[in-house]
């Protein structure tokens, strides 16, 4: 999916992130996140509210973010500045410092999401 399709999709407020990866050889990103599963539209109170995902940024043209130790630090903002471009802030509940990272990529791939099941559509728009 595209990076605005992603965002349409996914809300990221609240969740947390465990780690990132930038692997500049094969120009992919991978986030690993404790994802807020009561923060989506189609969540239903017999799903877990939280569990780990991880969100994997294929053909990556830009990755712009100062290293900093990431220890499940809680996802603020999300939005789409360019076309491909995606912006994130995150702040470290520790330390109190907010940090973010803008990623321009062609394509956005996530797995182990929780989607609702196949006969309950009734929570989604």
């Amino acid at each position: 999916m595209t990076i605005s399709e992603f965002i349409k999709k996914y809300n990221l407020h609240d969740s947390l992130i465990e780690s990132i990866d930038y692997d500049k050889n094969n120009c992919t990103v991978r986030i690993n996140i404790d994802f807020c599963y009561w923060q989506q539209e189609y969540y239903t109170d017999d799903m877990q509210e939280t569990g780990e995902i991880q969100i994997i940024f294929s053909k990556v043209s830009k990755f712009d973010c100062v290293p900093v130790e990431i220890n499940c630090d809680g996802i603020i903002d999300v939005r789409q500045t360019e076309d491909n471009e995606m912006y994130l802030e995150f702040l470290n509940d520790k330390t109190e410092e907010c940090h973010s990272l803008t990623i321009a990529a062609e394509s956005v791939s996530v797995s182990s999401i929780q989607e609702p099941t196949k006969g309950d559509i009734s929570s989604l728009k």
